[in-house]
């Protein structure tokens, strides 16, 4: 795998980039005019079940995004 992948994608307050700022990479600020509510119900409906040597994620599938309309 490259060295570059991406391992870690999150939404934190200003408090928690704060406190991670000697430890993050890259970190790109978002604008206050951005809304993520449909981001984050989307995300609360992943199903996350552990099993004995991983974790079995469950995403449900809902309506094509504007992308996968065309």
């Amino acid at each position: 795998m490259p060295a570059d992948r991406i391992v870690s994608i999150a939404l934190l307050t200003q408090r928690e980039a704060d406190r991670l700022a000697g430890t993050l990479q890259h970190c790109y600020p978002v604008s206050d005019g951005h809304s993520f509510e449909h981001l984050l119900a989307q995300l609360d409906q992943i199903e996350i079940e552990p099993s004995r040597d991983s974790v079995v994620i469950r995403v449900p599938a809902g309506p094509p995004s504007e992308d996968e309309r065309g």
